[in-house]
């Protein structure tokens, strides 16, 4: 089992709503292709907490990529903070987006297939709130960790290989 190594230490863990479909745009193949996530906050909205949430974001969190449709796509551990220059300059050859989503941070990610309701109740609720990034808790992160399948069990291992 993955838990009896220990792997969750006192990194953070967030949520991070990644789409496949958000406007004929598939977010989260993007964000895969160049190991990162990316947000589409203002400054001036009622969200514009998640921007500063994104700033606090620390080299090895772990970030679990919601695809929607009760779908979880990915984990993550970053591998970049937030880039700020990229959200002030936004360099044309960065502009996967057409324009948009220039709030991002580096993170070097597994591609899984998790139904959020193989997960206890309390370990959905992160993942119905229409926010798009959002703390977890440590144990809804060892939930989801405890349903990959085998596959995902070697490509998390040498991820932390690699980190390490």
């Amino acid at each position: 089992m993955i838990l009896e190594e220990n792997i969750i230490s006192n990194e953070q863990s967030w949520k991070f709503v990644l789409p496949d479909d958000f406007q004929g745009t598939n977010i989260w193949n993007i964000c895969i292709k160049h190991s990162i996530a990316a947000g589409n906050w203002d400054e001036n909205s009622p969200y514009d907490f998640q921007l500063k949430h994104i700033k606090t974001i620390a080299i090895g969190d772990w970030i679990v990529a919601y695809l929607k449709r009760k779908t979880i796509g990915g984990i993550g551990r970053v591998i970049c903070t937030y880039d700020y220059q990229a959200a002030n300059k936004k360099p044309e050859i960065s502009d996967y987006f057409h324009g948009e989503f220039w709030h991002r941070i580096g993170v070097k990610w597994i591609p899984v297939t998790i139904n959020i309701d193989v997960l206890s109740k309390s370990s959905q609720n992160p993942f119905r709130t229409p926010i798009t990034l959002l703390r977890i808790k440590k144990s809804v992160l060892e939930e989801i960790l405890n349903n990959l399948n085998q596959k995902e069990l070697v490509a998390l291992k040498v991820l932390l290989n690699k980190n390490d």
